[in-house]
């Protein structure tokens, strides 16, 4: 485990703390039914819900785990002021992050950012009208899987938005 002045954890696999920062977690672009991708929006004749993000359930589900993984990521390397920035609005600040994540790193010395850490068998999406329940399950060394982040996915915000809007509402063990 490091212990360094930017946070505690080190992934499994992935890039150093040196190398380039991730991109933001909530700045894709959603698609049409045809699989078009614009950032404009579709065609100009379309209605507003044609073009909404959340139209292609398959592609939107992707936007969802991108953003969770994304916080996965940013978990697993210490960065908690970049998870601040993401998730203060929900109550998250980098604070709050840290402080969870410290209990996590008493257990286990790292959060897995590998394809298993990846799979869709760590992310539980239960799909509700207007919005959906998700928790993504960290990969620990131990095999555990017993930690995680829970959030809220605003369908409604998300469309307007045109990316995945998620409020976080837990993060810890189960």
């Amino acid at each position: 485990m490091a212990a360094d002045g930017e946070g505690r954890g080190r992934a499994a696999i992935g890039p150093s703390r040196e190398g380039p920062a991730a991109p933001p977690a909530t700045r894709y672009y959603g698609g049409d039914r045809s699989g078009a991708r614009s950032a404009a929006g579709g065609s100009g004749g379309s209605s507003p819900r044609a073009n909404a993000v959340t139209v292609n359930t398959r592609a939107f589900r992707v936007l969802v785990r991108n953003a969770l993984f994304h916080r996965v990521k940013l978990a697993a390397f210490g960065q908690y002021d970049e998870l601040g920035a993401l998730d203060a609005d929900s109550g998250w600040d980098a604070s709050a992050w840290e402080e969870v994540l410290d209990g996590y790193f008493e257990l286990h010395d790292e959060i897995g950012t590998g394809p298993d850490a990846r799979g869709s068998g760590l992310l539980i999406i239960d799909e509700r009208p207007g919005s959906w329940a998700v928790r993504q399950i960290f990969d620990d060394p131990a095999g555990d899987h017993d930690w995680g982040i829970s959030a809220v996915v605003d369908l409604a915000a998300s469309d307007e938005a045109g990316s995945a809007v998620l409020r976080i509402t837990d993060v810890g063990q189960l």
